[in-house]
């Protein structure tokens, strides 16, 4: 089996052409720039299918950091090239891979990355991609001593930020934990039928912040496929979930849609099948089964305005037959109003953009040692958090992939087996 020693590069960002991997190009950069010291001997490189394509993203970034970025690295590789993909993961100790649907795309790099001993981080919020790589990798990474990690971006990271805080500072009895996402675009344009911006008195049609066609088709897909969970999770169950977690005696309900939690507050919450959710339920059966923590009741919300929910859900509907889909795919742009597009947002949106996450903790001032039995009377203590930041669809998950990348690299001798 291979070893990791005398590799090229210590961290390798494949699909560093698309969006996501420029923003995550330029936080590598300036990680290794900022922290000189701790990441003075990072090798990195960048990968992608096209040269040209390569080089145009460096060079771009080179003329917004005001660097030469023309000799970083590059490698050639294509995930319909499993060759390609073989030398790449043998070049480095740990891969960064942007490249989706991963539903489609994945688990041929995951395979190479368990052969060549290669940890692999991922942007994955497809569930099917995520539990059945657990269920299917899980056993061949353990023997090879190789992480396997996705849902590496926004949607798990900050979450469980917000969800690991509220264990760490909350005095007492944790019982349950709500989270709520709020989303705050960057500066909306008006642009003609050719995308070139124009006077709000000229102006055919509308177009705000937008979300890149390749994010919407990894959603879409986890839709079409997502009777393909029940196997798995059954599977899951019976092979990883030995232990029943204990039931508490108060009921917390995970609702489709949510009213404000608070009168000023505009818009309604919307459960969305992302992946934090899958993710703390599972963390909280393994530490339950395997550290004795007490589990914590959770739900997760993504707060929306009324006609988002609206007019979203028959794009939704689409997605149930292959003329639909066919439909959504030459004409996203139309159908959306440019919510999404093929195009996704500029860079000016992306760096005005903001989120702020709301968590909110409840449960008892009386510490209760056992993981079995609760105070009792009601929950008298509520605690809330709050952690905001910027551009979360591409800016901050780069950012968080990256840090998952380099904290793996550099402390990976403190992370658990």
């Amino acid at each position: 089996m291979p070893t990791k020693g005398n590799r090229p590069y210590d961290i390798v960002i494949f699909g560093a052409t698309g969006v996501v991997g420029y923003y995550a190009i330029r936080d590598l950069y300036q990680s290794v720039q900022q922290s000189s010291e701790e990441y003075a001997s990072v090798r990195w490189a960048v990968a992608g299918r096209r040269m040209d394509k390569l080089q145009q993203t460096l060079a771009e970034l080179s003329e917004e950091l005001q660097v030469d970025l023309s000799a970083v690295p590059k490698i050639i590789a294509d995930v319909l090239d499993l060759p390609s993909i073989e030398t790449m993961v043998k070049s480095t100790k740990v891969l960064l891979n942007c490249v989706g649907p991963y539903n489609h795309y994945g688990r041929a790099v995951v395979d190479a990355c368990i052969s060549a001993r290669t940890d692999h981080f991922d942007l994955s919020a497809e569930l099917q991609f995520i539990e059945g790589t657990q269920l299917d990798c899980h056993e061949a990474a353990l023997n090879a001593e190789v992480i396997v990690v996705s849902a590496c971006g926004f949607c798990s990271i900050i979450p469980e930020m917000g969800l690991a805080l509220a264990r760490q500072h909350f005095n007492g009895t944790l019982h349950s934990v709500e989270s709520y996402i709020d989303f705050k675009p960057g500066k909306q344009v008006f642009v003609d039928m050719v995308g070139n911006r124009v006077n709000l008195l000229d102006h055919f049609a509308f177009q705000g912040y937008s979300i890149n066609f390749g994010s919407f088709h990894s959603i879409m897909y986890f839709f079409v496929n997502i009777l393909d969970m029940v196997p798995i999770r059954r599977r899951l169950r019976e092979q990883y979930s030995t232990a029943a977690l204990p039931k508490s005696r108060i009921g917390h309900w995970q609702w489709l849609l949510r009213f404000p939690f608070s009168s000023n507050a505009k818009g309604i919450s919307v459960v969305l099948p992302i992946p934090d959710l899958s993710a703390a339920h599972r963390t909280n059966q393994y530490n339950y089964q395997h550290h004795g923590d007490r589990p914590i009741l959770y739900s997760a919300y993504y707060r929306l305005r009324m006609w988002k929910v609206i007019f979203g859900w028959p794009i939704v509907f689409l997605f149930w037959c292959g003329c639909g889909r066919a439909l959504l795919k030459r004409n996203i742009d139309c159908l959306t109003n440019g919510v999404i597009s093929k195009n996704g947002p500029s860079r000016e949106q992306v760096s005005e953009a903001r989120f702020s996450l709301r968590v909110i903790a409840k449960g008892w001032s009386e510490k209760c040692d056992s993981t079995e039995l609760e105070p009792k009377g009601k929950r008298d203590k509520k605690m809330i958090i709050k952690i905001s930041g910027g551009d979360p669809p591409y800016a901050v998950t780069a950012s968080a992939l990256v840090q998952v990348g380099l904290t793996a690299l550099i402390d990976r001798k403190m992370m658990p087996r």
